[in-house]
């Protein structure tokens, strides 16, 4: 359906009009900081809908289906560049290293080798948009530091790095409804012009 297909360029394998997108518990501090991360970046600037009442209904569906994760051994990889990830990030707790070509320890909890290309070490920073856009790889293996000196809040009980995340097909599922009810309320109305009935 070429409809569904208008921002991503992977098309949804299933997809349901009555479709309910999951809900996960959060505190009002955790729902601020979701929006607010979520308003800074340009994905979801651009994906959600200009209408103000849609936008926010929207905004809502998007924050209330970020899950907790949490990483707990430095050295994990998070995305891998040589595969498609299924989940957008928003940093909370801990630092990423981006890496080119990374080489994982053969040790548990101890961060391997590889050139370090850059970092995520603030709350709110987030990777993962060319996954929940467009089905491609990350540029770059998003590795957990667990480094105290490179984060700016260290993540509790001693591990690595904590996140909000979003599974992919959610997200586009929670704009496919939309733009469905929006073709949907169009040709309801196209129906009584008169006109177009001749």
């Amino acid at each position: 359906n070429n409809v569904l297909c208008n921002i991503h360029s992977s098309p949804l394998p299933e997809f349901d009009i009555t479709y309910t997108p999951p809900i996960f518990p959060k505190s009002k501090e955790d729902i601020q900081f979701i929006s607010l991360a979520l308003q800074r970046n340009f994905v979801f600037a651009n994906a959600l809908s200009d209408d103000d009442n849609i936008r926010k209904r929207e905004m809502k569906q998007v924050v209330d289906a970020f899950e907790s994760y949490t990483v707990q051994q430095p050295g994990e990889v998070i995305l891998d560049h040589a595969s498609t990830g299924d989940h957008f990030y928003i940093l909370h707790e801990g630092s990423v290293r981006y890496y080119s070509n990374y080489n994982p320890s053969s040790q548990v909890g101890k961060l391997g080798s590889g050139k370090c290309i850059g970092m995520a070490n603030k709350p709110g920073q987030s990777f993962g948009e060319l996954c929940l856009l467009y089905d491609c790889p990350p540029p770059a293996d998003c590795v957990s530091s667990g480094d105290p000196s490179e984060t700016e809040v260290d993540c509790a009980g001693g591990a690595a790095c904590g996140f909000w995340r979003i599974h992919k097909s959610t997200f586009r599922q929670i704009l496919a409804v939309r733009t469905m009810r929006r073709d949907v309320r169009l040709r309801e109305a196209l129906q009584k012009v008169d006109c177009l009935h001749e």
